[in-house]
């Protein structure tokens, strides 16, 4: 029994630590900007474009999503490996921190520029801006999973992985409702820029600057598997 506990705290130990709570950070905040742009960006595309949204009706946002899990299962499959084995894990992690602040950035002025392109240059812009968004979520997620598991040995990663499981779920459970409200009262306050519907998309940039903290606090040692 005392063996029991003490490996239990030992566990426990490991997932405080500043390589496991730095990655399990970053994973809660991927999770908060992934689900608070993946919610807002639908209720963005259908909004009509005289309260500054797309104006997409159910099948365009259809299409455009699709474009998107096209190419997710290319990225995951065979753009991430590749990139890995070059770059590797760390350094794909950094990539993807400072991607994604400019992807949620970049998300309402694909409304601003509809009155000054054609319907298939837009189209481009849609499927670029879908392109940067998944290489840029998938990078992060892949990378911080693999950083997680390398936070700690391979007899307390269960321990590890249940705690990131558990902490993300948090940022889960408030996205949907934080970005859904924060885009409610950008369509209804009748304030100028920033404030409009650019507000929401600007603050999941914002709130993701902190991937870039948690990038920097981690020590280049992540990259490997963990050694006792």
């Amino acid at each position: 029994l005392e063996e029991g506990g003490e490996q239990e705290m030992t566990a426990m130990q490991y997932a405080m630590g500043r390589k496991a709570l730095v990655s399990t950070t970053a994973y809660m905040m991927l999770r908060l900007a992934v689900i608070g742009l993946d919610e807002g960006l639908p209720l963005f595309m259908s909004t009509p474009q005289l309260d500054g949204g797309m104006g997409f009706s159910s099948n365009e946002i259809g299409l455009a999503l699709f474009g998107q899990g096209i190419l997710l299962v290319v990225c995951v499959l065979f753009l991430f490996p590749y990139m890995k084995e070059r770059l590797g894990t760390l350094q794909l992690f950094w990539l993807a921190t400072l991607c994604i602040p400019v992807v949620c950035v970049v998300t309402p002025l694909l409304g601003d520029v509809i009155p000054y392109v054609s319907e298939p240059v837009l189209w481009v812009l849609v499927e670029a801006y879908m392109a940067l968004k998944v290489l840029a979520f998938s990078t992060g997620f892949t990378a911080v999973s693999l950083l997680i598991n390398n936070s700690a040995p391979s007899r307390v990663r269960g321990t590890v992985n249940g705690f990131s499981q558990t902490a993300a779920a948090f940022s889960s459970m408030i996205a949907p409702s934080l970005s859904g409200s924060l885009f409610s009262w950008s369509l209804q306050n009748e304030m100028d820029f920033p404030f409009d519907f650019h507000f929401t998309f600007f603050v999941f940039g914002f709130l993701s600057l902190g991937l870039c903290v948690c990038a920097v606090l981690m020590p280049p040692s992540i990259s490997h598997r963990y050694v006792e």
